[in-house]
């Protein structure tokens, strides 16, 4: 269940040249939240999704764990209707997600 009054995003929306990818925002070795700072998901390298907790790095195409204790597995795929998205410029903010405190866009640098 989605709640507006979250302290933590519930989802984790990346957007790349590739598409919109999101995840619920839970690593699936603790259950916690993923942020390393407040709406930091993803690495230096702006490539993968960092968790805060242990540094385990997951692919943003398919949330799938490269490294770190919950290495082979997965993170949850929500699935996403983009509306009005452009994703050919990573950067770019997204009119479906931006004002919505449920999820937040993690942008590569």
């Amino acid at each position: 269940m989605l709640r507006p009054d979250a302290r933590y995003a519930d989802l984790i929306v990346v957007c790349t040249a590739r598409g919109l990818f999101g995840y619920r925002n839970r690593c699936p070795h603790t259950g916690a939240p993923m942020e390393w700072e407040p709406d930091r998901f993803l690495d230096i390298s702006g490539t993968l999704i960092q968790c805060g907790i242990h540094g385990a790095l997951f692919r943003i195409e398919d949330g799938y764990c490269l490294s770190g204790p919950c290495a082979r597995q997965s993170l949850q795929a929500v699935a996403l209707i983009a509306r009005r998205c452009s994703c050919s410029k990573p950067g770019t903010p997204t009119s479906t997600s931006r004002g919505s405190p449920r999820a937040r866009i993690a942008t590569p640098l």
